[in-house]
């Protein structure tokens, strides 16, 4: 996977960008940092050194093709995925290769989405 797509804060020339809503976002040590991470499935390899870094309130997005690496990026960064390189921390804690309901514990959660979980539920009314 492109370093360069996987992290949020660099332009197309490698300038730091500020996204609207996150100018304090250098005031604060970052909540969420992956830090030069590589995993992969088994012998394949599938993320080299990705760093990203996350200020309190801000927002980031992962784009990327299909196979780019994105869902594997957040299993490794949920504990569903060994870390084998680098260091993922939250919160000021190392996070890397614990088990994912002790990142529960710590307030991160990965959500699962499009997948229809919950299939056999009806969405409840909101009206009384």
């Amino acid at each position: 996977m492109n370093q360069a797509a996987m992290n949020p804060s660099a332009g197309a020339n490698g300038a730091r960008a500020n996204p609207a809503g996150a100018a304090d976002a250098g005031a604060s040590a970052p909540l969420l940092e992956v830090r030069d991470l590589s995993t992969g499935y088994g012998h394949v390899a599938v993320l080299e050194k990705v760093s990203l870094s996350v200020a309190p309130r801000q927002i980031v997005t992962v784009l990327g093709g299909n196979g780019a690496g994105k869902s594997t990026l957040l299993k490794a960064i949920s504990g569903l995925l060994p870390v084998p390189a680098g260091a993922v921390t939250f919160a000021g804690a190392d996070i890397s290769n614990r088990k994912p309901a002790q990142i529960v514990d710590r307030g991160l959660l990965h959500v699962a989405e499009g997948r229809r979980l919950f299939s056999r539920r009806r969405p409840r009314s909101a009206s009384c």
